[in-house]
């Protein structure tokens, strides 16, 4: 390579470098004052913004806004229907008579241990409305634990080691037990003795369930005319939580009416040559019949009383039956839909609601609760009107606001 070429090639590898960086230098400029400039439009169209909602009396509407709260009489109204409520009723009766057997019991206990001069005084802190304390390892007992024992929250889960909670039976006695079995070791006795004063708390533990329970079913029994049961292994006192959970009282009665119980009969079936004409007639009535042997057929009756019915067709269909509650006065019904095939035919859905028993009688809350109850509901719709007024207001300036920024920034910035 001769020297004229060597100084051409380095000349143009030169120029390449300092082309590219010049590029480099001109295109993180560029970033940062893209950077800048957007910093710089966004906290425009923000102040802007604020000046105009100002102007609007954004703040003045916030705060009447602010001020309103139908939560706090949502609350009131949902104490005053539990105070008026069967579950209500129920548990007042039973936790009353339950108190008077628990704190027999703890007489008795304390006599028990008296008697082996072993004092349960000196290691009780007191009580407050849901639990018992003391000053040992296991320092507090739950009421409801020992109110509630023998409730069988999970009956279809098996015990799981590693999910206790949902192994079916509350703890009951078990935290007060392992309270005085660490009193009593404490004691200077031997492992015989001790365990002969334990085989007495035991005995004395396992008396004392038998009477909650059976107090519990007399206090329930005592409200039996106005409520259900699906079968005899639906107790009661089991309280759905949400989300799976449960816990033992008689909460479900605030909002889950046991006046009746009802047959549900689910079925789907499907045929290929149902005509999507035939359905969708909002002012016509719709049932599908069962012929038996996997035969149906869709029975539609019209505003004017007409009776129309598709071809009997052939399906095995799914069909699922299960058990529900419902009010006293609620009566049989129907459910019917239908959606069309991807390609051809119709689904059909249908669903039958029979009752099958009804309490014997309904029950009727406080009359003067029940006054209060209208009187906040009214209360609290006025509120929430207001509020959702106020708040579509807040909006609309808000939007307004945003939209004159993001005009004025535009013409702000293309502009230099």
């Amino acid at each position: 390579m001769n020297k004229n070429t060597t100084k051409l090639l380095l000349g143009t590898s030169l120029f390449s470098l300092m082309c590219l960086m010049a590029s480099c230098g001109k295109s993180q400029s560029s970033e940062s004052q893209d950077y800048h400039n957007t910093e710089q439009v966004r906290r425009y169209k923000n102040k802007c913004a604020d000046s105009i909602r100002t102007a609007r009396g954004y703040d003045s509407i916030y705060a009447k806004y602010n001020q309103l709260a139908a939560y706090p009489i949502y609350r009131k109204i949902d104490s005053l229907e539990w105070t008026a409520s069967l579950g209500n009723a129920i548990e007042k009766s039973v936790k009353n008579s339950a108190r008077k057997i628990i704190n027999k019991f703890f007489a008795d206990l304390g006599s028990l241990l008296g008697r082996y001069e072993i004092s349960l005084s000196d290691y009780t802190c007191g009580e407050d409305e849901d639990y018992f304390y003391f000053n040992t390892n296991t320092n507090a007992v739950c009421k409801n634990d020992l109110i509630f024992t023998g409730i069988n929250l999970y009956p279809e889960n098996q015990p799981d080691d590693e999910a206790p909670n949902l192994c079916g039976i509350t703890n009951e006695f078990n935290p007060l037990i392992d309270i005085v079995q660490e009193i009593v070791d404490k004691s200077s006795y031997d492992k015989t003795r001790k365990d002969e004063i334990m085989n007495h708390v035991h005995n004395l533990v396992e008396k004392t369930k038998d009477k909650l329970i059976a107090s519990r079913k007399s206090a329930e029994q005592q409200y039996a005319d106005y409520y259900l049961k699906k079968d005899n292994k639906d107790d009661i006192a089991v309280e759905e939580c949400g989300e799976g959970d449960r816990t033992a009282g008689y909460g479900n009665f605030q909002w889950n009416s046991r006046g009746c119980v009802k047959k549900v009969l689910h079925t789907q079936v499907y045929d290929s040559k149902l005509p999507v004409a035939f359905f969708g007639d909002k002012d016509a009535e719709y049932k599908l019949i069962s012929l038996g042997n996997d035969k149906w057929q869709v029975q539609k009756k019209t505003a004017s009383g007409k009776i129309e019915k598709t071809a009997v067709f052939t399906d095995k269909g799914h069909i699922e039956g299960w058990l529900c509650f419902d009010d006293i006065d609620a009566k049989n019904e129907n459910c019917f839909s239908y959606e069309p095939g991807e390609n051809m035919g119709v689904h059909v859905f249908y669903s039958e609601y029979k009752i099958i028993k009804r309490a014997k009688k309904k029950w009727v809350p406080n009359k003067d609760i029940t006054r209060q109850i209208n009187s906040l509901t009214k209360q609290m719709e006025k509120v929430q009107a207001q509020s959702d007024e106020l708040y579509d207001r807040l909006e609309t300036i808000r939007n307004y606001a945003d939209s004159v920024a993001t005009v004025k920034a535009s013409q702000r910035f293309r502009s230099r």
